[in-house]
């Protein structure tokens, strides 16, 4: 055997971790089918190259017309789910409605949730663990607001992925016939899958108004009712809750991040985004050193924000990726992009329902699926 070299045993780890690295890294491949569906029919999300340790978020989106002030329902039936969600997270979300109730029904057990709605919206959102299985639905229903006749859902599933790289997760819709689906997934904050579903015949979608002075103006809502953004001339935003690492030098992320997809998007003269920061957060922190960052291209970068109340607004140009920071005691922040060297991105790249525990609202309990 010929000996290695100092130089070539010192190079070796290198090249090994190196090797790890571009494994790890390599591209996911998401795609779903089919584009149009009727009632009963099955959607199906084919999954390859999904690491262990990524974050996986996934948004179902429903848009449908409703009788006005009648009852809904928004079901995603055999929902089989081929992957488990680690550290997960779980948001409902309607839009035009009175209450909403959400069930969970995964073999002989059913949980579920009931709240009545602000201003015309209820949004949930719980931390759990997402098993990998077959549900037997996930419902949302209620009644529609008087003179709406139009209901959005969202519904979002967050978390770790544990399992098969390759996989397919599949499920039927029922309770509308007519309307849109949308399915959007990002990993590790990149989109990875942006799909319209038609159910039926179609709505118009109804969420911008026409300004007399220019553009129509929309405003899109996370799920978890956290974040907004009000743009103009933009025909969709969704926005997902994320896991990525760092913070700007000086800073710590302490609420998010949040990415707004797709990427690319302009955002009019420009969009307005609003993070609502929590309770938590706000005690623990002096509100003179909350602001907001934005992740791009591998690094982090303070932008302009000003505190109104419990909401952080920014000025924003383009869709992407941002979280609430604060500054850290003792340190020397800096705005400047915080970027990864080739260690932190092996750490990150090699890194690493139950709805287990979903939730049951007024007079709930919680437990296992």
């Amino acid at each position: 055997m010929v000996a290695l070299s100092r130089f070539s045993a010192r190079l070796l780890p290198a090249l090994l971790l190196c090797a790890a690295l571009v494994a790890a890294c390599g591209a996911v491949t998401i795609t779903q089918s089919p584009s149009v569906i009727h009632r009963g029919e099955q959607i199906h999300v084919g999954i390859q190259d999904l690491r262990d340790g990524a974050t996986f978020s996934l948004l179902i989106e429903g848009r449908f017309a409703v009788t006005p002030g009648g009852p809904f329902a928004f079901i995603t039936r055999q929902f089989a789910m081929p992957i488990t969600l680690e550290q997960g997270e779980i948001s409902a979300y309607t839009e035009n409605t009175v209450w909403t109730g959400l069930s969970v029904k995964k073999g002989n057990t059913t949980v579920s949730l009931s709240k009545d709605s602000e201003n015309g919206i209820m949004s949930h959102t719980e931390s759990y663990k997402v098993n990998a299985g077959t549900y037997d639905y996930l419902k949302l229903e209620g009644d529609a607001l008087a003179g709406r006749d139009q209901i959005l859902s969202k519904l979002t599933l967050k978390g770790t992925k544990k399992g098969p790289d390759d996989s397919q997760l599949s499920f039927t819709i029922d309770g509308i016939d007519a309307g849109t689906v949308r399915i959007l997934i990002t990993v590790d904050g990149s989109l990875a899958l942006n799909k319209e579903v038609i159910v039926g015949t179609p709505v118009t979608t109804t969420h911008a108004t026409a300004s007399p002075t220019g553009p129509s103006v929309a405003t899109f809502t996370s799920a978890d009712r956290r974040v907004s953004v009000e743009a103009s001339g933009v025909d969709y935003l969704g926005i997902l809750r994320e896991d990525i690492l760092g913070a700007p030098a000086g800073w710590e992320v302490v609420a998010g991040p949040y990415t707004l997809s797709p990427p690319g998007v302009a955002l009019g003269a420009p969009g307005t985004l609003r993070i609502t920061v929590p309770e938590e957060v706000l005690r623990a922190h002096d509100p003179a050193t909350l602001g907001i960052a934005r992740y791009r291209d591998g690094g982090w970068e303070v932008i302009p924000s000003r505190l109104e109340g419990a909401m952080l607004i920014a000025d924003i140009t383009d869709s992407g990726t941002y979280a609430v920071v604060a500054r850290i005691p003792g340190t020397t922040p800096t705005t400047s992009p915080w970027r990864m060297g080739w260690e932190g991105s092996f750490l990150l790249a090699a890194g690493a329902l139950g709805a287990a525990a979903l939730f049951r609202g007024r007079a709930g309990r919680r437990g296992g699926m």
